[in-house]
């Protein structure tokens, strides 16, 4: 192999695993030569180094008009449109490289003997793909918009509901590729790099269980919709029901009832599920500590306070809002 060919094929490379690279060119030909000798230090008559023509420059003015004419118009900020605005890219901070080094060696090896047709040398350029995420990254951080969940708050005892809203992202694997072209090849003045739109994890707002204890009704509501009104019980004065917004965390069908650690309960075994059962059919458990919402087996009480702070349902009432509620239901008592 002669020298030429040799530090023609050290010339090739592959870039990392993250990076990409300009098309390979196509196979320098084989190099005619003559016998003419060639002062030493420069480059041979022919030759050029991406296009731009180095024939009897040395090596250093070849970088610098290779640089000039080649390698600096890569490294100018490129323009991308992404979510209505116009940002700019620099092609450094994706990782851009250029081989010139490499390339000049190969011109100055083919000058040792002056070739009889053009010879151009190619310059390998890169980018890293992993760079250029990284500012993607951080454009969509700064123009981009997370997603908004639908969001529960109350006005009095009326539940108010904030619509979802939507986000925006970049469609990342599309877009890197996009930009990694862009500073390779610099096909226009501005690049549109692709969007998608992004969907909150909460959508609604499902159901929401107020409690009035002054108006001694439970309202059953779907996000801001009344869809049912019920009579309860509340706790009696000396064990009042707690006010406050909790949640369901616990649901279960034929309870048993365990007496609670309190005066009243004392000397009340266990009372398994059956007709004798103060939890009725079905108890609805919330993050109050010891208070529920249950059936009752006593409907006379409705509308009262009987309670030792436990609301009290109608059993069909209880057995209907059991379906219809699950664990993180808010319930707001007022």
């Amino acid at each position: 192999m002669t020298g030429a060919a040799a530090a023609a094929a050290a010339l090739v490379g592959v870039a990392g695993p993250a990076g990409a690279q300009a098309p390979d060119p196509v196979p320098m030909p084989p190099v005619p030569v003559s016998s003419a000798p060639l002062p030493p230090g420069v480059i041979a008559a022919g030759v050029s180094v991406a296009g731009v023509p180095v024939a009897g420059f040395t090596r250093r003015q070849a970088r610098r008009e290779v640089l000039r004419a080649v390698v600096a118009p890569k490294r100018r900020p490129i323009r991308f449109a992404m979510f209505g605005r116009t940002v700019a890219i620099e092609p450094t901070r994706g990782g851009y490289a250029a081989g010139l080094e490499p390339a000049l060696e190969v011109a100055m090896s083919i000058g040792r003997t002056r070739p009889l047709s053009p010879v151009d040398v190619p310059v390998r350029e890169r980018v890293d793909g992993r760079r250029i995420r990284a500012v993607l990254r951080r454009l969509e951080g700064r123009l981009g918009r997370a997603p908004r969940d639908a969001q529960l708050s109350f006005a009095g005892a009326r539940p108010v509901v904030r619509k979802p809203v939507l986000g925006r992202a970049l469609r990342m694997p599309e877009a890197v590729r996009i930009v990694a072209r862009a500073i390779l090849r610099r096909e226009r003045e501005r690049y549109v790099l692709p969007t998608r739109r992004t969907r909150p994890a909460r959508t609604a707002v499902g159901t929401v269980v107020v409690i009035d204890r002054g108006a001694l009704e439970l309202r059953v509501y779907r996000g801001e919709r009344l869809r049912r009104t019920m009579g309860v019980a509340v706790g009696m004065p000396e064990y009042p029901t707690p006010a406050g917004l909790f949640e369901v965390v616990d649901l279960e069908r034929d309870p048993t009832w365990y007496p609670p650690d309190s005066r009243w309960a004392e000397g009340i075994g266990p009372i398994p599920p059956g007709g004798e059962n103060p939890l009725g059919t079905r108890w609805i458990g919330t993050s109050a500590p010891n208070i529920g919402i249950h059936g009752t087996p006593q409907p006379e009480t409705i509308g009262t306070q009987a309670s030792h702070g436990c609301i009290r349902l109608r059993i069909p009432h209880a057995e209907w809002l059991y379906e219809r509620v699950e664990l993180g239901t808010p319930v707001l008592i007022v």
